[in-house]
């Protein structure tokens, strides 16, 4: 038995492969593509997040605001402690103009018995913007 697990040690070793469990790449708090529900400056919202920027962490995306109808172009970076940039660029009466938030780093919490990482809002900037909202992203 001790033979059979040094030989595997060994051709693990002159091929550069890992006997480590593996683990997901990506960390829990990592941003990422997908549709994600929150609240834009005190209404809900729907986050669609369709394009990762080559290396980088930065995004880019739409966000539905349920109450005006309103889909505009998002753009997000992730900082280093994790927390988000969101650039709403408006449209309508308004285009050409943008609002903003910064959320504080994410929280990782229940929410309907499902572990999400949460982004709460910080402070806030532009036209009409609110400190006021959230987004939520499920626990891959």
């Amino acid at each position: 038995m001790k033979r059979s697990i040094f030989n595997r040690v060994i051709v693990a070793t002159i091929l550069g492969v890992s006997l480590a469990p593996q683990f997901s790449e990506a960390a829990e708090h990592d941003f990422r593509v997908g549709s994600f529900e929150g609240n834009w400056c005190g209404l809900a919202a729907r986050f669609d997040i369709t394009t990762k920027v080559g290396n980088t962490w930065d995004f880019k995306g739409k966000v539905l605001v349920r109450a005006t109808g309103q889909y505009d172009n998002v753009v997000i970076r992730q900082n280093a402690d994790n927390s988000l940039r969101i650039v709403r660029h408006l449209s309508g009466a308004h285009a050409g103009t943008t609002q903003w938030v910064d959320t504080h780093p994410p929280e990782t919490k229940f929410h309907n018995g499902k572990r999400i990482v949460n982004f709460p809002v910080r402070r806030a900037g532009g036209y009409g913007a609110k400190v006021a909202g959230f987004l939520q992203m499920p626990v891959k």
